[in-house]
């Protein structure tokens, strides 16, 4: 059975890559673009990992990192990959506080990003999971 993978993003041509390049790996890609999508995907499905873009917003919440604490809190088994353009200290740290298991900087070659994820399907500590180097997109 193929793990189920949420992709949460408001950029479409990320949405599609990611989810051209996971599903090509046999990942079961779900995405997601606006919040309430979001909240209906997660009632009705449990991932084995979620890649949330921080960059979501809405003005009832304070995009990502709340999207990071909702899945953690509703799914504690999920992984949650952070995916994101945002490089500040803080923010991470408040990403990994709110259930974030891994924290990536924009942009992330696809293999890498691939890899990431199969780790974290596979049970492996985010600790011991590689961060990307080399050519990014």
């Amino acid at each position: 059975m193929a793990h189920k993978i949420l992709v949460i993003d408001d950029d479409l041509d990320i949405i599609r890559l990611l989810k051209k390049s996971l599903s090509a790996q046999l990942f079961d890609v779900d995405t997601a673009t606006e919040i309430e999508k979001v909240h209906e995907l997660i009632a009705q499905n449990t991932y084995s990992v979620a890649i949330v873009d921080l960059g979501l917003s809405h003005p009832d919440y304070t995009g990502g990192l709340d999207i990071v604490k909702l899945i953690r809190e509703d799914h504690p088994k999920t992984k949650i990959l952070v995916y994101t353009a945002n490089e500040n200290p803080q923010v991470k740290a408040l990403a990994l506080r709110n259930g974030a298991d891994l924290y990536l900087v924009k942009p992330v070659p696809l293999n890498e990003l691939s890899s990431c994820v199969m780790g974290l399907c596979a049970g492996i500590p985010a600790t011991a999971i590689s961060k990307p180097k080399g050519n990014r997109f």
